[in-house]
């Protein structure tokens, strides 16, 4: 059951792992749930992508090492929770620095993918629901422009 809640990406690291490698109890196959999690969390701040985007730039590792469950701690409030970030965090203008940074590089300049804007399958969904927010009660509509990113 725990399994099923995982991201996607998390689940297709433990296919890496070997027999010895894979974890034999739930405190176990948690501990190394989250080590993968935080990983590719951090791989997508560092790479400046979007998570779900992250898959498709990274190479599948070999071999992956496992954690050793330490004993568990009680989880501050103040504690980040990575799988959870992009779910709420609202994105706004790209900064002049990012756009520019963006166009030095020849990536999208509206998510910032390795294609030119014209290709860009974010936009092209953004404009094919009409610009909607994707929150519920949002009213908010408009369409994205790519001068305005």
């Amino acid at each position: 059951m725990f399994k099923k809640g995982l991201w996607s990406d998390v689940k297709a690291l433990f296919v890496t792992l070997t027999g010895s490698n894979m974890p034999t109890t739930i405190d176990a196959y948690i501990a190394q749930a989250i080590t993968f999690n935080n990983s590719l969390h951090a791989q997508a701040q560092e790479l400046k992508v979007k998570r779900d985007s992250l898959a498709t730039l990274l190479p599948v590792p070999s071999q992956v090492s496992t954690v050793a469950p330490s004993a568990p701690r009680p989880a501050a409030p103040t504690d980040p929770v990575p799988m959870e970030v992009d779910a709420i965090c609202h994105r706004g203008p790209v900064s002049p620095q990012e756009r520019q940074r963006r166009r030095d590089q020849g990536l999208c300049a509206y998510c910032g993918g390795k294609h030119k804007i014209d290709d860009c399958k974010a936009l092209a969904k953004h404009n094919a629901n009409g610009g909607k927010k994707s929150s519920p009660g949002s009213s908010q509509q408009g369409k994205a422009k790519p001068e305005a990113h």
